[in-house]
């Protein structure tokens, strides 16, 4: 008798893979899932340069302030150097108020600090400066770390994982990208340091005054006729924050001068009608950089014991005004007014 073989009545899909079968598709889920992996790796350290980045833009900001020409129109400038007069010495001071700073408050300018003739103005001539606490809004627990997290620096306590470096007059910050470590070159771009671009240098944040102008302009009903030769200076004051607290006075070279007419006509070409620019006092060659910011600009009469210009003008009174200063914005028009 012979026995036929049947065919299996089992449909060909519901019969089960082979083994080369099920090895193919691991191969493919594999192949899948590390493309997959790579491409959400990537993503990450994209986000995580593009915060870096971010953040050393963000330093750059606290340091000089906006860089905006549409605030400054308006007399809007801030920043670290406006408030304190001086560039920080690491990236904790923009966090935290370092030791024996003043805090952000009004101050008492003062003229010759320290030297002879040390005269402190009135509290009415207060200005607002000082550290305002944390200039960095991204800072958490007081700590600015830049988007890889690195905090391997031996310095973290004062730079909190950037390779800062810093001078009297440049700041410079680096971050060690992925690795945390310095100067890698290892052909990921994501290991190699990243620069705040472009660095902060003396041009970024002061003002060269050498050679500049101030005018002084008699704004009074008469003619103010001084008998002799009376010398004339201006001084800019200057705050400073640090362990001092001081105030630096910048002067201009002197002029002699023995009479200011009330302004009645057309004295000189740069003056307006009805005003006459009386003299002009100027700041001399390698004057002292002037600081961003806000100053008091201070006229300056002889031997004058109190600064109240020994009675020149309607009344014995200060001759003062102030004077903003912006990054990379040149020398500020300034004028004094006798009232």
């Amino acid at each position: 008798m012979i026995v036929r073989k049947q065919k299996s009545t089992i449909p060909h899909a519901l019969s089960g893979f082979t083994l080369l079968e099920l090895l193919l598709v691991v191969v493919i889920l594999s192949a899948v899932a590390f493309m997959a992996m790579s491409t959400v790796g990537n993503n990450m350290s994209q986000v995580r340069y593009e915060d870096t980045r971010n953040r050393l833009n963000a330093i750059r900001t606290a340091i000089l302030g906006p860089s905006s020409p549409e605030l400054w129109a308006k007399g809007y400038i801030s920043g670290y150097i406006a408030d304190n007069g001086r560039l920080p010495g690491d990236i904790n001071a923009l966090v935290q108020m370092p030791t024996d700073y003043d805090s952000f408050q009004a101050v008492t300018p003062i003229y010759k600090e320290g030297q002879t003739g040390e005269i402190t103005l009135p509290t009415s001539f207060q200005m607002i400066k000082g550290h305002r606490g944390s200039y960095l809004s991204g800072a958490i627990d007081d700590i600015f770390r830049d988007g890889w997290g690195t905090s391997g620096t031996a310095d973290f306590a004062t730079n909190h994982g950037w390779d800062v470096t810093a001078t009297a007059t440049t700041f410079q910050v680096n971050s060690f990208g992925m690795d945390g470590q310095p100067n890698q070159l290892t052909g990921d771009p994501y290991e190699e340091d990243v620069a705040m671009s472009p660095s902060i240098f003396a041009e970024d944040w002061q003002v060269d005054v050498s050679g500049a102008s101030v005018r002084v302009i008699n704004r009074t009903s008469v003619n103010i006729n001084l008998g002799s030769a009376v010398s004339f200076t201006a001084a800019l004051l200057v705050y400073q924050n640090d362990t001092t607290s001081s105030w630096q006075t910048v002067e201009t070279l002197t002029t002699d001068v023995t009479s200011l007419d009330n302004g009645n006509g057309l004295d000189n070409a740069s003056a307006a009608w009805g005003e006459s620019q009386d003299f002009v006092v100027t700041f001399p060659t390698g004057s002292t950089n002037i600081p961003v910011g806000e100053h008091l600009l201070v006229l300056v009469a002889g031997n004058d014991p109190d600064l109240r210009n020994n009675g020149i003008g309607t009344s014995p009174n200060y001759v003062t005004t102030r004077v903003k200063f912006y990054p990379r914005g040149g020398v500020p028009d300034m004028v004094l007014e006798i009232r």
